[in-house]
């Protein structure tokens, strides 16, 4: 399942920049000289979608196999200073989900493997500075206060043959995660603008530098030791992300 995920993510990554550049590259002689009259300010929809993870995940857990998909979706708001620089505010509503192969096993007549999953729903504002070194290209740098609003924590059977048997799954106990988490922000991106409107396209990493779980100590038994044994959860979410803005003014 997660290599299906990842084919699909991977092919409208890779259709997304293709159709960017090509929309580039015909328009280039187009783009060359900067617009008259540009709008100071311009306010749009905002939509992100990529694939992220966990990461400074403590080695007690075990390998961090977590892999899962990011989405993002609102307003955004770009404020030109200058001909360099602009502000750009967003307010999205998003979620992260991670899931890992926990275990395995064999029924009559069909193979079944179990995951686990994590759900984290958020609103998040992230404010970010553009930077166009040529007016059509941008890089971006900022922060992102992320509030999160509810989490899920499951478990999935999955059978191969499903003629015999039906896909289960069950809530484990509470996910309990931090209400604010921020996050920084870097990315990449450029212009167009198909019949008067504008529409970036972008690819953005948002690494969140504040650990998203409550509990900040753990512990578990070392048989070796014969002891129980406490380690440091710093365990944080990213993702990576290609985003497309339309401004409508």
């Amino acid at each position: 399942m997660k290599k299906i995920v990842f084919a699909v993510i991977v092919t409208v990554l890779s259709l997304g920049s293709f159709s960017f550049a090509e929309d580039v590259f015909k328009n280039f002689e187009r783009l060359d000289s900067s617009p008259k009259n540009e709008r100071p300010l311009g306010l749009g929809v905002h939509f992100a979608v990529g694939f992220g993870s966990f990461w400074d995940y403590p080695s007690e857990y075990g390998d961090n196999d977590w892999f899962g998909a990011s989405l993002d979706i609102g307003c955004v708001l770009r404020y030109r200073i200058n001909n360099l620089f602009a502000l750009v505010p967003e307010v999205n509503f998003g979620f992260n989900i991670s899931s890992r192969e926990v275990g395995e096993g064999s029924a009559m007549f069909s193979d079944y493997t179990v995951s686990e999953s994590r759900t984290v729903f958020f609103v998040d504002v992230p404010l970010v500075l553009r930077y166009s070194p040529v007016y059509f290209l941008y890089l971006e740098t900022g922060g992102r206060l992320n509030f999160n609003l509810g989490t899920s924590h499951s478990l999935k059977k999955s059978y191969d043959n499903s003629s015999v048997y039906d896909n289960s799954s069950a809530e484990l106990d509470k996910w309990n995660v931090k209400s604010f988490v921020p996050s920084l922000i870097f990315g990449l991106g450029g212009t167009i603008r198909p019949n008067g409107h504008e529409f970036d396209v972008g690819l953005r990493l948002v690494l969140d530098v504040g650990r998203i779980e409550k509990n900040d100590k753990l512990h578990y038994y070392d048989e070796d030791a014969d002891e129980i044994k406490t380690f440091e959860n710093k365990t944080k979410n990213f993702a990576i992300q290609l985003l497309f803005n339309f401004y409508f003014i």
